[in-house]
């Protein structure tokens, strides 16, 4: 997990270096031609999102909040074969849980809908016919065997395999007849000679010739479905976006299976930053400062000032920082007794013994002689057995339910010595006493 996590902490420091580039460009590019800025997160719905999806889906969002722009979530499921039932539910699950709410969506929608591939056909049939009247694009009827042997042919002379053009060829006449005697066409794109360029906000003019590398590529297959890179930049286009943000990450570094998002592995990383951050002050007063508002807005007014003090905080953190996986935990129904006092009754401690009060006070006078400094697990643990065994008041298992029960209000929970050492001295015995007050 440690490779993992420095993976985590390059890919934190490339992206603030890279954020601020970006930003001040495109705060340039949108003063320039006074475009508003829109960004998108596309994914196809194959299955539970990925961890790398999810952080592109953050940049996108980040970058459009900062500048003023929006945030769009497209889903593109132009593929079929490999759509997953669920998985849209899935991703807008994910990125609520991640806080990154799209301003415009399948669900929210938007003025540039609708947010499917799969119910914006007609429009890539229409671009793509229209590069066809132009000459751009043509039919191709290679059969499925015939694209294996090329591919075949062009390993076995270890070459990269590409299609040959064959059908940019054929006639008017030759498409019409194939089409009337019903054989199945694709759609491909006529690659065009020569050098293409294009300026990238990150790696700046970027030179590209695709038609030495690979052969006319499909735009709309078999099935009238349009491919990824078609309906992607269609879609870009008629949505309007502004701007592209892509992943980059060496796999080969890390691992060739892709990073499915494990909301337990998400437990477990949210935890170490947690433990990581409480080994220097600068941590730990961050931690606390964030737990401060965690709480207040939790259990508003009814918490006092001094649950409220970083030291009480700073306190509650380190006993269980390794109990918790993220902080907001803490705040959390079964550590209410942390911020507010339990409302129980003396009565109820009838249940660990026929005298509460007697046990009650012989407790508050002997931890009274307690120094801070003696408040530790050891010290504790000692001083409650040794009650036990001179008083015989109460047995040592029970005395101490009844102590958690005082405490917190509840029957299970931390050990009780954690519990006291949690509230600290002071609150333990002003708990105590509370109750012995009620006699």
């Amino acid at each position: 997990m440690r490779t993992h996590m420095s993976i985590f902490k390059l890919q934190r420091i490339f992206f603030v270096t890279w954020y601020k580039n970006f930003t001040t460009s495109c705060h340039v590019c949108s003063k320039t031609n006074d475009r508003k800025l829109r960004l998108r997160f596309a994914p196809s719905p194959t299955g539970r999102i990925h961890l790398g999806g999810l952080r592109t889906a953050l940049y996108n969002y980040l970058v459009a909040k900062r500048l003023g722009g929006k945030f769009i979530l497209r889903i593109e499921d132009t593929d079929q074969t490999r759509f997953v039932p669920g998985a849209v539910d899935n991703i807008e699950d994910i990125l609520q849980w991640a806080r990154l709410t799209p301003d415009e969506g399948p669900t929210v929608g938007g003025d540039y809908g609708p947010y499917y591939q799969s119910q914006r056909l007609a429009l890539y049939s229409k671009h793509a016919e229209i590069l066809m009247q132009k000459g751009w694009a043509y039919h191709c009827f290679c059969s499925q065997q015939r694209l294996a042997l090329l591919r075949k042919e062009s390993l076995r002379k270890k070459e990269t395999p590409k299609y040959d053009n064959r059908c940019r060829h054929l006639s008017s006449e030759q498409i019409l007849n194939k089409i009337n005697s019903g054989q199945k066409y694709v759609i491909r794109f006529k690659l065009q000679n020569g050098v293409e360029h294009f300026t990238d906000l990150v790696y700046g003019l970027v030179h590209q010739s695709p038609s030495l590398v690979e052969g006319d590529p499909v735009i709309i297959k078999a099935d009238g479905f349009p491919v990824y890179h078609f309906a992607n930049v269609v879609d870009d286009h008629f949505m309007d976006i502004s701007h592209v943000l892509r992943g980059w990450f060496s796999v080969e570094r890390v691992t060739q299976h892709s990073a499915v998002l494990d909301m337990d592995l998400l437990d477990y990383i949210t935890q170490q930053q947690i433990l990581n951050s409480c080994k220097d002050s600068v941590g730990m007063q961050r931690l606390a400062a964030e737990l401060k508002h965690l709480v207040e807005d939790t259990y508003t007014d009814r918490v006092t000032d001094d649950v409220l003090a970083e030291n009480y905080l700073q306190n509650i953190i380190q006993h269980r920082k390794h109990h918790i996986n993220r902080l907001s935990d803490l705040t959390s129904a079964k550590n209410q007794f942390l911020w507010l006092s339990p409302d129980i009754k003396l009565e109820e401690l009838h249940r660990f013994t026929q005298q509460p009060e007697s046990v009650l006070r012989l407790l508050l006078e002997e931890l009274q002689k307690l120094t801070t400094v003696e408040w530790q697990a050891e010290y504790l643990v000692a001083k409650l057995q040794y009650l036990c065994t001179k008083h015989q008041l109460i047995p040592f298992s029970k005395m101490m339910a009844m102590l958690r029960y005082s405490l917190t209000g509840a029957k299970e929970g931390p050990g009780v010595v954690d519990i006291m050492q949690m509230l600290t001295k002071e609150k333990t015995l002003e708990r105590l006493n509370s109750l012995i007050l009620q006699a």
